[in-house]
């Protein structure tokens, strides 16, 4: 039984097919195909959980061969965590859901890396850094919030051949240094 959103967005394979799937329609076949390495029946398992759970929603199905094809769509505003669900961690669980976020961008950057050899920096959009921000809680909150509107048009960008996938994760975390 999974108890919060936390635990039904941070499980690996879960966030594999949440960034499998990201603004995209697909059926659980093309999700597949997307995330060959997880055994069928576990990658089904875990799309109904998320679709029981209203991470995903089903946009059409179609009868093929006796059997119903699902389209599945992403519910984005499921798939976040919000200020409550944090609020409700514990500390154990804060920790967990950063490592196994941080496990995840491991993994992306490693196949990024086994997909590019020699990787295209100039030309691909790769980056990665740090910048100390020195901010107030409402200068944090206006922040927090240019940042959202400026993504959501983005967000809704639909693949095309002139578009190729870019993730952005981003980390806002104290420094700890006072």
């Amino acid at each position: 039984m999974i108890d919060s959103r936390a635990e039904l967005i941070l499980h690996p394979i879960r966030m594999r097919i949440l960034m499998a799937l990201g603004m995209e329609h697909l059926t659980a076949q093309q999700i597949a195909a997307r995330l060959p390495d997880i055994p069928q029946a576990t990658l089904y398992r875990h799309i109904n959980k998320m679709a029981q759970g209203n991470l995903l929603e089903i946009v059409s199905q179609r009868q093929v061969r006796g059997a119903t094809e699902r389209v599945y769509s992403l519910k984005i505003s499921n798939a976040v965590l919000n200020q409550e669900d944090l609020a409700r961690a514990t500390p154990e669980d804060l920790m967990q859901y950063f490592t196994t976020f941080t496990a995840g961008l491991l993994g992306d950057f490693a196949a990024y890396l086994n997909r590019h050899p020699e990787p295209l920096r100039d030309t691909d959009g790769l980056g990665f850094s740090t910048a100390p921000l020195y901010l107030s809680a409402e200068e944090l909150a206006a922040l927090q919030e240019g940042l959202r509107d400026l993504l959501l048009p983005y967000l809704e960008h639909q693949p095309t051949p002139q578009r190729k996938r870019m993730n952005l994760s981003m980390i806002l975390l104290p420094s700890g240094r006072e």
